[in-house]
């Protein structure tokens, strides 16, 4: 996951690269190692089409948290390593 934002902007001078306000992104990111587990269900209505249901979860853990420049990221009220999503999905299929 990467933040992103811009600063300065319009500031391209060289005076601006002197003084350290140079047009520029800050960026923050960080990793995960994850595992996605899926459980779906399909039926068949027609010879040609089939209703599924079905959700998705997705775990992971942050090694190194969020990161600038290779360094952690200070003054993070809350913030986990730990990563938790899921969702839920549906569809009607159609074909031979």
């Amino acid at each position: 996951m990467i933040l992103e934002r811009k600063v300065n902007e319009n500031n391209t001078n060289v005076s601006n690269l002197e003084d350290g306000t140079l047009e520029g992104y800050l960026t923050t990111f960080t990793s995960y190692i994850s595992l996605a587990a899926n459980l779906a269900i399909a039926v068949k209505v027609t010879d040609f089409m089939q209703l599924k249901v079905g959700t998705i979860a997705i775990v992971g853990y942050s090694l190194d948290g969020w990161l600038v420049n290779g360094k952690p990221l200070q003054g993070l009220a809350q913030y986990s390593n730990f990563l938790l999503t899921y969702g839920f999905y549906g569809g009607v299929g159609f074909g031979l």
